[in-house]
C-alpha cells in the first residue's frame, strides 16, 4: 500500500495493483459515528464512495433489500459482546459528483451553519449504500477492572455502566467484567 493525501496505490486479493485518487475525505467524528471516502479507480474512471460507520447510523442508509441482513449480522456479533462498524460503497456517477463536489464546496465556504451544511451536503450521496460487510471488533477490558470493581462495591459505591453501544454489547461487557 501506497499513500499520500490525494493518492492510494493498493493491491487487491488477487494480486493486481490498482490505483486511485482520492477525490474527497471525510474524517470520522463523534457526531456523524462514521467516516468517508471519495476515490476514483485511475483505469476504468469510475467513482466510488465508501462509508464506514456505527451499525445505528449505517444501517439506514443501505440499500433496503440489504438492510435486514447487514442488521442480522450487527446483531449477532453484538450478542457476542463485539462492537461492530458497516462498511459500505457506493458507485457515483460522474455528473452526479459534480453536482456534489459544487455543493460541498459552498457548504465549506458558508458563513452560517457551515458544519450542518457539509453534512448536508455529504449525506446527499448516503442513500441506497450497497452493504459490503460488517467487523465485528471486542474491546478487551483494562487490567484489574474486575478488582477495582470489587473494591469499589465493598467501599459502598454504586456501580454504573455506560456504553454507546447496543444492550446486548453492554450485557456481554457487563459478564465479562
Amino acid at each position: 500500500v501506497e499513500r499520500d493525501e490525494n493518492y492510494i496505490k493498493l493491491v487487491n486479493p488477487i494480486g493486481e495493483v490498482e490505483e486511485y485518487d482520492i477525490l474527497q475525505n471525510f474524517p470520522f467524528s463523534s457526531e456523524s459515528k462514521r467516516m468517508g471516502i471519495i476515490v476514483r479507480h485511475r483505469n476504468s474512471g469510475k467513482i466510488i464512495f465508501y462509508v464506514k460507520g456505527a451499525d445505528v447510523i449505517m444501517a439506514p442508509k443501505v440499500k433496503p433489500g440489504q438492510r435486514s441482513t447487514c442488521v442480522e449480522f450487527c446483531e449477532n456479533l453484538s450478542r457476542e459482546g463485539l462492537r461492530t462498524l458497516v462498511i459500505t460503497q457506493k458507485l457515483i456517477p460522474e455528473a452526479t459528483y459534480n453536482d456534489f463536489a459544487q455543493k460541498l464546496k459552498e457548504a465549506r465556504a458558508s458563513m452560517v451553519n457551515r458544519e450542518g451544511e457539509i453534512q448536508k451536503a455529504i449525506q446527499s450521496l448516503e442513500y441506497e449504500m450497497e452493504f459490503l460487510a460488517v467487523t465485528g471488533v471486542e474491546d478487551k477490558l483494562q487490567e484489574n477492572v474486575l478488582e477495582t470493581i470489587d473494591v469499589l462495591r465493598q467501599a459502598g459505591i454504586q456501580i454504573w455502566m455506560l456504553t454507546g453501544d447496543k444492550i446486548e454489547t453492554a450485557k456481554c461487557i457487563a459478564i465479562s467484567t
